[in-house]
């Protein structure tokens, strides 16, 4: 294990990574972006950094919830409705 004040230079701890996910891939693991951030993580943590510098990036969250929620207005007119059911109507 390395000295806890020795850091390695960047590059070098990129090489290790992408040896290290090519290794897990040539295995058949299947990898993803949670994966590979914990695996960064750890390698750069044992290379003497507190943290990974550049983290993977996950998909963007308005991208990732527009597919996975259903919206009001989506449900409303799934059952024959809309907003304006809603509002106020003046007699």
């Amino acid at each position: 294990m390395n000295d806890i004040n020795e850091k390695k230079d960047i590059d070098e701890i990129e090489e290790i990574i992408e040896k290290r996910i090519a290794e897990l891939l040539d295995e058949g693991r299947s990898l993803d972006v949670d994966d590979i951030n914990y695996y960064r993580r750890d390698i750069y943590k044992e290379n003497g950094w507190d943290e990974d510098p550049y983290p993977e990036k996950g998909e963007d969250d308005e991208e990732f919830w527009k597919h996975k929620c259903i919206t009001i207005y989506d449900y409303l007119s799934e059952v024959g409705m809309s907003i304006w059911d809603f509002v106020p109507r003046p007699y």
